[in-house]
């Protein structure tokens, strides 16, 4: 499976104006937490995920990554209520990075 990298995450989303709409493929490069399971169940596979653009940015170790609020996926509160909606950040130096796509960019 070929998986985009940090140069490519640039590339695909240089142009690409915050609050765009993207669908990105991503398997994660760490085991979920029991959370993170609860977060993502329904019926779309674990590794996909549709939502606005929040922010492309540099992590402390220099890597380029980007920050999504998927629709798809949901928030878990301490009294154990879940919401609908969660941010989610993609570094594609630590998990596979195999699909970004504007689906709908954000007017400007």
């Amino acid at each position: 499976m070929d998986t985009l990298n940090s140069n490519d995450l640039l590339d695909a989303i240089v142009s690409v104006p915050l609050g765009s709409v993207l669908f990105v493929s991503y398997v994660a490069g760490i085991e979920p937490s029991s959370r993170a399971i609860v977060e993502a169940a329904g019926e779309m596979p674990r590794r996909y995920f549709t939502g606005i653009l929040h922010k492309v940015w540099r992590t402390k170790r220099n890597e380029w990554v980007l920050t999504l609020y998927a629709w798809n996926r949901k928030t878990l509160h301490k009294d154990g209520t879940l919401t609908v909606g969660a941010y989610r950040t993609f570094n594609p130096n630590v998990g596979k990075l195999i699909v970004l796509d504007v689906i709908h960019p954000a007017s400007c």
